[in-house]
């Protein structure tokens, strides 16, 4: 055997890339398995390529690497992931690997991937191992180990001590709690350390969008990386003589460059999905794409979309409803205020944190009723209690168009809802179906966020329907739906237009004449109807 003084310079610059150019060694050292089964050389594709050079920064500027990546399907995260650490594992010594997935069938791959680089690495380059078996290969003369397991086991590899964790699809981890506490404390934040985690989204809640939010929001020691569809050559089809983008298929290929090959692909697979949004999901062009669209919630995200690009008139004898979700003076959240009229909702805003001064709010809920002469204003009594009482003091004809609403109160419907909340969402949702015309929203990005988070419903033992509360959604999210719950309650109860002009403004503002409470009629009829048959005399806008 020859020694290092026996090299040549060119052996000696070869063994110097073996060793720690990584993309050399995957590139003239690895094999992998293809599609159809064949054993071939592993080449880089530009999705892999960039994880590597995004890795390699952050490792050259912090000294470790702690990482999320956002992917699409089958673009080699886990692949270049798996290699990496193959790599770093089998050139150096004691270091231990761990791979986490979140089933047995993707763990079983992602070891036979590990399983193939080992087999057929030439004899030269590949370490001898004393274990060789179907979670684990350890490299006898390196001390050094590779291991894979599921997420499924919260107490999986706790105990051990790691200096590269590969978690794939974490997304779709259960116990997260556990594994956080466990095994993912088993790398310790040192030079030479690699936690990457990857995954396709999986709705907006669970620990990997909580992190991705907080990297985002430039909190932690995490970088994103994010590869959209259209970076794999692949995902392209020939296309047809007579083939014709539409206009939105022109304005993607505008946008993110693509060409006629790759939207034909794109509208092909959206064919097989038989839904945009599942594309979206699979093979996201955006990381917001990703998270908004993905996951099974509550509302029809496509639905959503599609009331955010309806334009229509708003009939002109439909009740005006206000609605207002306030906010606690300390904390993060904002306050939210809304106006629908019949199909349309024609107002929706935001107010910061700054805002929140529970007489600035007495102040806008009065303003908007005399500037939209607005027929019923709903208010969440959580934190707008007091602005209820204050407005009723400030004019008590008031009493007849300002209502607080406790998100816990009793139902309409009781044999269907376990609490107004649920209610709400209930109605909000079949009028976004669009039973009862078509909805109009506005093109309001946070808004389409908050709704894409909702978890879908559970239902009790007797069968009604039930939904997490504000504040357990906040604890879910992070975050809280601020918009979403202001748009919910304008459903708080049925409204009947007032026949006569309520509202007389003068120059001064002031309100002159208003007519009686819309739910005076609503609760005569509530004495004497069932629910089918208060439904048929009031309508539910």
């Amino acid at each position: 055997m020859m020694t290092y003084n026996q090299l040549s310079p060119q052996q000696l610059e070869l063994h110097r890339k073996l060793q720690t150019d990584t993309p050399f060694f995957i590139e003239n050292v690895l094999k992998i398995k293809s599609k159809s089964g064949d054993i071939i050389p592993f080449k880089l594709n530009k999705a892999q390529k960039y994880i590597h050079e995004q890795l390699e920064k952050q490792l050259h500027t912090q000294g470790c690497v702690r990482a999320l990546i956002i992917k699409g399907r089958q673009q080699g995260a886990s692949t270049y992931i798996s290699a990496r650490f193959y790599h770093k594992v089998t050139r150096k010594r004691g270091k231990n690997v761990f791979i986490l997935s979140h089933e047995a069938q993707t763990t079983e791959k992602l070891f036979d991937m590990v399983d193939t680089f080992q087999k057929h690495s030439p004899p030269a380059l590949k370490p001898a191992t004393d274990t060789h078996n179907r979670r684990k290969l350890s490299f006898s003369q390196l001390d050094s180990t590779y291991n894979v397991g599921t997420a499924g086991n919260e107490d999986v590899g706790r105990g051990g001590t790691l200096q590269y964790f590969h978690g794939s699809e974490v997304a779709f981890w259960e116990k997260t709690d556990g594994i956080e506490t466990g095994i993912m404390q088993s790398v310790a934040y040192l030079p030479d350390t690699e936690m990457i985690l990857e995954s396709t989204a999986n709705g907006m809640s669970g620990m990997f969008f909580e992190k991705i939010s907080s990297a985002l929001e430039g909190l932690g020691d995490y970088i994103v990386i994010f590869t959209p569809w259209f970076w794999s050559d692949e995902y392209r089809r020939p296309v047809p003589a007579d083939f014709s983008p539409t206009t939105h298929e022109q304005d993607l290929m505008t946008l993110h460059d693509l060409d006629g090959q790759q939207i034909y692909w794109r509208r092909k697979k959206i064919e097989d999905f038989k839904s945009e949004w599942k594309f979206k999901q699979e093979y996201p062009c955006t990381i917001m794409e990703a998270f908004i669209t993905s996951g099974n919630g509550f509302f029809d995200i496509e639905k959503v979309e599609a009331a955010m690009a309806r334009k229509i008139d708003i009939p002109s004898t439909a009740p005006k409803i206000g609605a207002m979700d306030p906010a606690g003076r300390t904390g993060k959240d904002s306050v939210g205020v809304g106006i629908r009229q019949g199909n349309q909702l024609t107002y929706l805003d935001e107010l910061t944190k700054d805002d929140k001064d529970p007489m600035f709010l007495v102040h806008q809920v009065d303003m908007l009723i005399k500037k939209h002469n607005i027929d019923k204003f709903f208010i969440d009594n959580g934190y707008g209690e007091a602005i209820v009482s204050r407005l009723w003091e400030l004019d008590k004809r008031y009493k007849s168009i300002v209502q607080g609403v406790w998100f816990s109160e009793k139902t309409l419907y009781p044999d269907k809802y376990t609490n107004k909340r649920s209610e709400m969402f209930g109605l909000l949702r079949e009028w976004i179906a669009g039973e009862d015309g078509s909805p109009v929203l506005p093109d309001n990005k946070t808004l389409l966020q908050e709704m894409s988070a909702i978890p879908k419903e559970r239902y009790n033992s007797n069968g009604k329907m039930a939904l997490p509360s504000k504040d357990d959604i906040k604890k879910l999210l992070h975050f809280s739906t601020n918009l979403l719950d202001t748009v919910a309650l304008t459903f708080a109860y049925p409204v009947a237009k007032r026949h006569n002009e309520n509202v007389v403004r003068k120059a001064t503002g002031d309100i002159r004449k208003m007519g009686q409470s819309p739910l005076s009629t609503i609760r005569n009829l509530k004495k004497s109807a069932s629910r089918s048959s208060l439904s048929s005399k009031i309508s539910l806008l």
